[in-house]
C-alpha cells in the first residue's frame, strides 16, 4: 500500500473512533418527573421547554424531555399534556453533524382534586340565614357563655366570621382561634353574654375580604363555652348551588333549634 494510501486509511480509521466517543458520550438531558398541581376548574398549562442536547463532535446534539404541565382539577384529575422537547445543540463548526430535535414532553399525573366545583348555572342567591340556641354545657362560669358563629369551606379553609360573643373569653374558643384565626372582619361582635340565647345570623355571600363566594360546598361551624375549658362545636355541611333547599340540622345537647336557608 503506498504511503498517500496508508494516510487516507489512517485518516479515516481516525475518524470513526472520534466519532464512535462522541456518540457514546452523548446522553440526553431528562427532566424529573414530577406530578401535576390539583386546583378548581382550570384548564392545564403547557410544560415549558427542556434543555438544549449536549454538543459533541461529528454528530447531533440531543434534546431534553419538556417539563411536565400542572393537572387540571376537578373530581376526576388528569396531568396536562408535558411541555415540548429543548432544541438540540449544534454541533461545532467545522465538524460533521447538526442539532438534533428535542425530547417529547411527558404528561404529568394528577395528585388528588379538590371537590368540582359545579359548572351549571350559578346561584342566584343574595344571602343565607342561620339561628340557633345555645345551651348550658355545665361550666363554672354558666349560665354566662362565650361563643363564635363562622363559615369554611368543605376542605376547611375559613371564608368568614358571621358572629361572635366574647371578648377577653375568645381565649377558650379554641377551635375559632385555630380555624378563624380571630379574623372577625364584618361580623357581629359583642362581649360574652350573661345567659343562652338564640342567634340569628345572615351571611352576604361573600368572604372576609369581600369577593364573592363561588358555588360549592361549605360549613358552618358554631363554638360555644361557658367555662375557661374549650366547649362543644358544631359543624353543619351544606352546599351554595342553585335550588339549595333549606336545612334542619338534629338537636344536641348544646345547641337546638338550628336552621340554615338561603334567600
Amino acid at each position: 500500500m503506498s504511503r498517500a494510501a496508508q494516510s487516507q486509511f489512517g485518516g479515516v480509521i481516525c475518524g470513526v473512533v472520534l466519532a464512535a466517543q462522541a456518540l457514546s458520550a452523548c446522553t440526553p438531558v431528562t427532566t424529573s418527573q414530577r406530578s401535576g398541581s390539583i386546583f378548581y376548574g382550570a384548564a392545564p398549562t403547557a410544560g415549558t421547554g427542556g434543555v438544549s442536547g449536549t454538543p459533541f463532535y461529528s454528530g447531533a446534539g440531543v434534546g431534553s424531555a419538556g417539563n411536565l404541565a400542572p393537572g387540571p382539577g376537578p373530581s376526576v384529575p388528569s396531568g396536562g399534556s408535558g411541555g415540548a422537547g429543548g432544541a438540540g445543540f449544534p454541533s461545532n463548526p467545522g465538524y460533521v453533524g447538526s442539532g438534533g430535535a428535542g425530547g417529547v414532553g411527558v404528561p404529568s399525573a394528577g395528585t388528588g382534586g379538590n371537590p368540582a366545583i359545579p359548572t351549571g348555572p350559578t346561584s342566584n342567591f343574595t344571602s343565607m340565614t342561620f339561628e340557633v340556641l345555645t345551651h348550658v354545657q355545665v361550666g363554672q362560669f354558666q349560665p354566662a357563655n362565650a361563643g363564635a358563629i363562622w363559615i369554611e369551606t368543605s376542605s376547611g379553609q375559613f371564608v368568614k366570621t358571621l358572629q361572635a360573643w366574647a371578648f377577653i373569653r375568645e381565649i377558650y374558643l379554641s377551635k375559632f382561634r385555630a380555624e378563624a384565626m380571630n379574623n372577625k372582619t364584618d361580623a357581629v361582635t359583642s362581649a360574652s353574654l350573661p345567659n343562652h340565647v338564640t342567634h340569628h345570623v345572615s351571611w352576604n355571600l361573600k368572604d372576609a375580604s369581600g369577593n364573592p363566594a363561588p358555588d360549592g360546598a361549605y360549613k358552618l361551624i358554631v363554638e360555644c363555652t361557658d367555662s375557661d375549658l374549650t366547649g362543644q362545636f358544631v359543624a353543619i355541611d351544606f352546599m351554595k348551588a342553585p335550588g339549595a333547599a333549606p336545612i334542619t340540622p338534629a338537636d344536641t345537647p348544646a345547641y337546638s333549634g338550628m336552621r340554615l336557608a338561603f334567600q
